[in-house]
């Protein structure tokens, strides 16, 4: 059988054809932004992450504004980075700012891996910079570089605390035993 129209299929198709080939190369979904925060899940108890979280989030200042251990939630207040960055900034391509802050979330989960008792521990920061006096902040995307120190800080001390612990055991299973020297 021969179609009705020979030439006007052969238009169809054509059209058809550039039709799809233009719809999927051109294509301008929004931008989705996903969250890459780093985060770690350490082998411990809920009780040792959150103690090494605070240390290290802390770091000896009194910068924490939130502490909320029920919903494992620690935040601190804005925290001045302008002499850091610009000193380290004269070395990259970035525009001159006046001023840099940044805020750390960090959110400490508790949970089970592999059948051991295992804590998430996810920070978050967020930057800002203010370019002019009237500018305003604006937001920063962050390098991900000091959220990775954080989270090999509290690994550090989760590392610390159970090494220490597994000490204690060792010294009252020794004096448990009854060595005497007499």
């Amino acid at each position: 059988m021969y179609p009705l129209f020979p030439r006007h299929t052969k238009i169809c198709q054509v059209l058809c054809s550039v039709a799809v080939v233009l719809l999927s190369s051109c294509s301008n979904l929004p931008f989705v932004k996903q969250n890459k925060a780093p985060t770690r899940i350490f082998l411990t108890d809920f009780s040792t992450a959150w103690t090494a979280a605070l240390e290290a989030v802390s770091n000896g200042k009194d910068v924490i504004k939130i502490q909320n251990r029920d919903t494992g939630l620690i935040e601190t207040s804005w925290i001045d980075n302008s002499e850091s960055r610009q000193f380290l900034d004269v070395f990259s391509d970035e525009d001159f700012f006046l001023r840099s802050r940044y805020k750390l979330q960090v959110q400490v989960r508790e949970g089970k891996k592999n059948d051991q008792q295992a804590v998430l521990v996810r920070v978050l920061k967020h930057g800002q910079r203010e370019s002019t006096f009237l500018g305003g902040w604006q937001d920063i995307q962050s390098d991900l570089l000091e959220e990775s120190v954080y989270l090999y800080r509290i690994g550090r001390l989760i590392a610390i605390q159970q090494y220490s612990e597994d000490q204690d055991i060792k010294e009252r299973q020794n004096l448990d035993e009854g060595d005497t020297l007499f």
